[in-house]
């Protein structure tokens, strides 16, 4: 997002500012829940987690990190959510 608003709820976005070289552990994946102000958005992990994020530390979510979103909001047969 590179500082700029975010304006399209559900839309799957990383928070850079999650992640980490050492230890290494890749950006929060999350979806858009609601945008608050020109630089704040309200996100929420495939789990449900909610978090804050700048929109400065947002970009959008590669192929490879919507796809893995997506499988792991789906429950496994058999699990009642």
């Amino acid at each position: 997002m590179s500082g700029g608003t975010v304006s399209a709820q559900d839309a799957y976005l990383a928070d850079e500012s999650t992640a980490s070289t050492s230890p290494p552990r890749p950006a929060w994946v999350g979806r858009v829940q609601m945008p608050l102000d020109g630089d704040r958005a309200r996100m929420v992990t495939a789990r449900g987690a909610e978090w804050t994020a700048r929109t400065a530390d947002l970009r959008p979510a590669t192929d490879v990190e919507r796809t893995a979103y997506d499988a792991e909001r789906r429950p496994s047969p058999g699990v009642r959510w």
